[in-house]
């Protein structure tokens, strides 16, 4: 299983009660399952985050991939998503699907 995160959204405020500026109030990431033969599974979530203090605030400008990929990792790790998603592919696989019987296939010509 292949696992990709192709969903980081910030949810940003202009000002902050303290003065500083495009706080992040929230990140919603998004977590999709690949699987070798082409099914795939999706989870996403906002994270409200704390408030914050002079010892952890970080400049918006300042946020890169590993900020995001730190909160992002935790809520999956927390939830559970990855075990889940390949119980949901698992399941996939495993589902009927309709397929034409041999009497019901339109062969080509030539």
């Amino acid at each position: 299983m292949e696992y990709k995160w192709t969903r980081i959204e910030a949810r940003v405020i202009p000002e902050d009660s303290d003065g500083r500026k495009n706080v992040v109030k929230s990140l919603i990431v998004g977590l999709t399952a690949f699987s070798e033969d082409g099914h795939t599974a999706y989870r996403d979530d906002s994270q409200k985050l704390p408030k914050p203090t002079d010892e952890d605030w970080v400049p918006f400008e300042k946020i890169d991939e590993a900020w995001c990929l730190a909160i992002a990792e935790k809520v999956a790790t927390e939830e559970k998503w990855r075990e889940s998603m390949d119980k949901e592919i698992e399941g996939k696989m495993s589902a009927p699907v309709a397929k034409p019987l041999s009497f019901q296939t339109v062969k080509k010509d030539g």
